[in-house]
């Protein structure tokens, strides 16, 4: 009908401008249309062509699904067709009812893809056949298609069944005509389909040696053999691919080797999720809330704990180098973690209490006498006087002073006589006697720096020399050989006695 006519050369015009919507709804104004009515082949005469009419023995109700490669579809849209036709049958008709080229038709039907050559009859018995049409319009070249070739297109494919019909026609009348001879058909050439293999999810046609889908990453049918001729290319191909590979991971390897030789701090990766040891908080893995604390592996004993609690750790470390903070690990963090982890300030913090350990354990160590100088010396038999090659001010190692212009002796009639009009330095002396005097304070036994407690337990550990003490006794809390020892020291809980009466827990 005039109509149902309209309306398909509409429903093509919306295809090729890819109005999705349009097309959509003329395709369903089309079914509701009767558009199976239009078919490629006569029905013999008395054929039903309204829907729910029987149809010939002969014939097939083709209810065809159209469907694009965004997933939206419209159908089902009928077509009766001869039983002996083909799916490059369907392909044609569809190129000329709906103007869509055959080359980006891909047919199936219940879940199997279906070849050009084959037949209605071998897919079904039944009157009617299912058809999902899987329109491929990734390549420019076949869509959107061009006004000018689809007309060549449906002029040939009509040109090709109006050859049919007379080659039809010139064999009945052969067959009617006894004894006549007539000149022999030339055969149609098979039209055979490019090399390659048909995606089972999206139907694409991929190229041979292609191991995996190109629209849809599926994977290639595993009877699907590559042609001889083109075995060596797949071969060349797997051995190229492997060779990225190994250079891929020779790079990787190399990148992790400069991280362990440069020392900078090894990131645990994201998606393996740990417990930090120290805040007891979820780091990285599926965990993540995304707050961007790192995990950070340690270099030399391997613990993991998050950049915020290493961080932390440094900052409050009362000793360099660096302890690991997981107890009882006694490893060390190495100062280029130590570089990347803090800024120049807190690190030259820590480098100078370093400085101050150093110097603590050294027996014959020398601090300059220039105020605010961190430079110290290791003293050698018969040097009484060196000029600091830090802040280059005199050293006198007598005196304890620098007088680089006077003898010790005119050094020391100096001091005598400012000191006794010094009100500052008689103050603060004084300050310190009664501090030891009342018990407040007390000299270190080894170093004899000065040292107070206000309050906790009875043990307390040099902040200089690191010796630990019993401030009950006000002596060493171990003997000679450290830790453990109770040859000497306090022999605080020895034979369950206590190292003095007010002792409250030397450990």
């Amino acid at each position: 009908p005039a109509g149902v006519w309209r309306l398909s050369e509409s429903f093509n015009a919306a295809l090729s401008e890819r109005n999705v919507d349009k097309a959509q709804r003329l395709a369903a104004e089309l079914a509701n249309s009767r558009l199976f009515s239009l078919r490629a082949y006569a029905e013999p005469e008395g054929a039903a062509t309204s829907s729910g009419g029987a149809l010939p023995e002969e014939s097939l109700l083709v209810s065809l699904t159209l469907q694009a490669g965004d997933s939206r579809s419209c159908g089902p849209l009928r077509l009766v067709m001869p039983r002996t036709a083909c799916i490059a049958d369907l392909k044609d008709e569809t190129l000329l009812v709906f103007g869509l080229p055959p080359a980006i038709q891909r047919c199936m039907a219940d879940g199997q893809l279906l070849g050009n050559e084959r037949i209605f009859d071998e897919l079904t018995k039944t009157k009617e056949l299912k058809v999902l049409t899987y329109l491929v319009t990734s390549n420019p070249e076949h869509w959107p298609p061009k006004k000018d070739h689809l007309e060549q297109l449906k002029a040939a494919v009509r040109a090709e069944r109006d050859r049919q019909v007379i080659r039809r026609e010139d064999s009945e009348y052969d067959e009617g005509s006894a004894g006549s001879v007539g000149p022999p058909q030339p055969q149609q050439p098979e039209v055979e389909e490019e090399p390659g293999w048909s995606c089972p999810k999206c139907t694409f046609r991929n190229e041979p040696v292609r191991p995996g889908c190109q629209m849809c990453g599926g994977a290639r049918p595993p009877d699907y053999e590559v042609p001889a001729e083109l075995q060596a290319e797949e071969e060349q191909r797997q051995l190229k691919l492997h060779g990225e590979f190994l250079k891929f991971e020779r790079e990787r390897n190399f990148r992790e080797l400069m991280n362990l030789t440069q020392g900078s701090l090894i990131p645990v990766p994201a998606q393996q999720g740990f417990e930090c040891p120290i805040c007891l908080c979820d780091v990285g893995g599926d965990d993540d809330d995304g707050d961007g604390i790192r995990g950070l592996r340690l270099r030399e004993c391997g613990h993991e704990v998050c950049e915020n609690c290493l961080r932390d750790h440094a900052l409050n470390s009362d000793r360099l180098p660096v302890i690991c903070p997981c107890e009882p690990c006694q490893q060390t963090v190495t100062e280029a973690e130590l570089k990347e982890l803090l800024t120049d300030e807190q690190l030259a913090r820590l480098q100078r209490l370093g400085l101050r350990q150093a110097e603590a354990v050294i027996t014959n160590a020398f601090h300059c006498v220039t105020p605010n100088c961190e430079a110290f010396v290791e003293l050698v038999d018969n040097v009484n006087e060196f000029e600091c090659e830090v802040c280059q001010e005199h050293n006198c190692v007598t005196c304890r002073a620098s007088h680089k212009d006077l003898t010790c002796q005119q050094y020391q009639d100096d001091l005598r006589r400012r000191a006794e009009n010094d009100e500052n330095a008689k103050l603060g002396l004084q300050k310190l006697e009664d501090m030891l005097q009342s018990g407040e304070a007390m000299k270190c036994p080894k170093c004899q720096v000065f040292l107070s407690k206000r309050e906790g337990c009875d043990w307390l550990m040099c902040s200089v020399c690191r010796t630990e003490i019993c401030w009950a006794t006000r002596g060493p809390r171990w003997g000679p050989g450290g830790q453990g020892d109770t040859s000497g020291g306090c022999r605080c809980r020895v034979n369950n006695k206590k190292c003095h009466p007010n002792c409250m827990n030397c450990h």
